[in-house]
């Protein structure tokens, strides 16, 4: 990663950054845990499904949503 490429991902959410790498190097390794890997084109299709499920239960922005899971690619 560049200092500009820093600079910018600062100003970008999460979700956005998730995006464009998905969309850019969709095979790539996002995260590797264990023997398990997950591409940002998975991460991506996760990270949709969250937010739909968040969304249909009503959960709106600025609210806090705690998470208990153990160490695994389920947590992320």
């Amino acid at each position: 990663m560049t200092t500009t490429s820093i600079r910018m991902s600062k100003q970008l959410l999460v979700g956005e950054l998730i995006r464009r790498a998905a969309h850019k190097t969709p095979d790539r390794e996002a995260f590797v845990y264990e023997n398990n890997k997950i591409t940002y084109l998975e991460l991506e299709k996760r990270t949709l499904h969250l937010a739909g499920w968040i969304q249909k239960n009503g959960i709106d922005i600025g609210e806090k949503v705690g998470v208990i899971s153990k160490n695994s690619l389920s947590l992320i």
